[in-house]
């Protein structure tokens, strides 16, 4: 086991299960606790099948974590727009630079051919 399984305590995920019954299925809820939203995933599914698995979540309430202010989600929306637009940039740059490139190639390519 990793220290941090001891150090920091396991998270609750609340999570919606299929369950085949006599008269076709039924959603149900139910908790686990895991270390993180992969494990208790992993877990889930293994217990009640890759198709049974409707909804997971972590439960916020539970878990002591503070839930962001809308002030901050705004905050962090806009950062991540931010980070996007630049990454957008940076490809855009590389897709011109690309294309002076191809054509520059090819007028070397023509005028050596016509000599």
């Amino acid at each position: 086991m990793r220290f941090t399984e001891y150090q920091q305590p396991l998270a609750k995920f609340r999570a919606q299960i299929r369950v085949a019954n006599d008269h076709g299925s039924v959603v149900v809820s139910t908790s686990c606790e895991a270390g993180s939203l992969a494990q208790a995933r992993a877990m889930l599914v293994r217990l009640f099948g890759v198709g049974n698995l409707v909804a997971l979540v972590q439960d916020i309430a539970e878990s002591g974590a503070k839930p962001p202010s809308p002030g901050d989600l705004q905050v962090k929306s806009m950062s991540d727009q931010a980070q996007r637009l630049q990454q957008q940039a940076k490809q855009v740059k590389a897709r011109n630079k690309l294309a002076k490139a191809q054509q520059q190639l090819v007028k070397a390519t023509s005028q050596r051919a016509n000599h």
